[in-house]
């Protein structure tokens, strides 16, 4: 029963750091943006090598004669590592697309006149924004398991079979290579209804 009254605090603290940081992120929250302002706010990546990575497609390396555990083990760090910085880039993107399609479909069902291709905007920014969340969210659970692993399953002391990142290709149900695929081709919808100029561009950022 000791240990009853420590529960119900934990839950308070809980929702007391829930509400704190809701707050936080709604004062702090980003503006409705345009198309004009997603060129400049995305952050260049190179998803094929993301992939690749994902895929173990320099797992030769690991395997060479000779290689200890422990240096083994630094090759797949510094491969982890480099995941996660393509993954941050990946997330962020994927965060200010969800805010543009919010905008977007606002804008349409709410600010502008009705307009002949009112309905297409309105889907165009539904099918982005949730897109744009499920891989969101896989990044973020992505992101949380690779740190996991960097603190401690990825070092020499380790007494358990070392992870590989072949795992992180699919997270709680959730597949990268699927999950980027959609969102790319709902955000490639979304700006070939604006013009083949926002196409490239944006397409080339993400």
């Amino acid at each position: 029963m000791e240990s009853f009254p420590l529960l119900i605090g934990f839950f308070i603290l809980l929702m007391i750091a829930s509400s704190v940081y809701a707050m936080v992120e709604y004062l702090s929250r980003c503006p409705q943006i345009t198309i004009w302002d997603v060129r400049k706010i995305l952050r260049h990546v190179d998803a094929g090598t993301l992939l690749d990575l994902l895929l173990e497609s320099h797992v030769d390396d690991l395997n060479r004669p000779g290689l200890s555990r422990r240096s083994r083990l630094e090759l797949k760090r510094k491969r982890l590592y480099e995941a996660r910085e393509y993954l941050l880039r990946m997330s962020h993107n994927a965060f200010v697309l969800a805010i543009w399609a919010q905008a977007e479909y606002w804008q349409e069902a709410h600010t502008m006149p009705p307009l002949r291709d009112r309905d297409q905007f309105i889907e165009l920014s539904r099918r982005m924004h949730a897109a744009a969340v499920q891989f969101r969210i896989y990044a973020l659970m992505t992101l949380v398991r690779m740190k996991f692993w960097m603190v401690f399953r990825m070092h020499w002391w380790w007494p358990f079979h070392e992870p590989t990142l072949v795992e992180l290709r699919d997270v709680a149900g959730v597949s990268f290579y699927s999950s980027y695929h959609r969102l790319k081709d709902a955000v490639g919808a979304l700006c070939r209804a604006y013009g083949d100029e926002f196409y490239e561009q944006i397409m080339a950022m993400i």
